[in-house]
């Protein structure tokens, strides 16, 4: 397995980039038989908290094939935004039609305003 992208730090060390792919066949490969996280990871110069970090992507499947350099969300976090995002729209819902509601209560306050004081500007009759 090739190493998909390599950087080098402010520091002058050699930062190595993983595709998706890459991890998962690496995570993969640490489940087989005879083989444990430790083994694997040393086999490809990672550390194994690193190791375990990616396990746990996998988990959550926030561990996608992505090429950009963007972060993943992980997919409880996802759901959790998503309801949140829905409970906010149903607010946003029920706030747009209170506002019409009083909108147009407001327009018939107004059209009675106007009918008083018509009613007011009116001369009496008796005079």
């Amino acid at each position: 397995m090739s190493v998909s992208g390599v950087d080098a730090t402010s520091s002058g060390r050699v930062r190595r980039r993983w595709s998706a792919e890459e991890k998962r066949a690496m995570v993969m490969e640490s489940y087989e038989a005879g083989k444990s996280v430790s083994i694997v990871a040393r086999r490809y110069g990672i550390c194994p908290s690193r190791f375990y970090y990616w396990r746990k992507q996998i988990e959550e499947g926030s561990l996608v094939a992505i090429q950009s350099n963007g972060g993943v969300v992980p997919a409880t976090k996802y759901r959790a935004l998503a309801m949140r995002a829905e409970k906010l729209e149903r607010l946003l819902g029920r706030k747009a039609e209170e506002y019409a509601t009083l909108e147009h209560e407001h327009e018939r306050l107004k059209m009675d305003c106007d009918i008083l004081r018509d009613a007011v500007r009116i001369p009496s009759l008796r005079e």
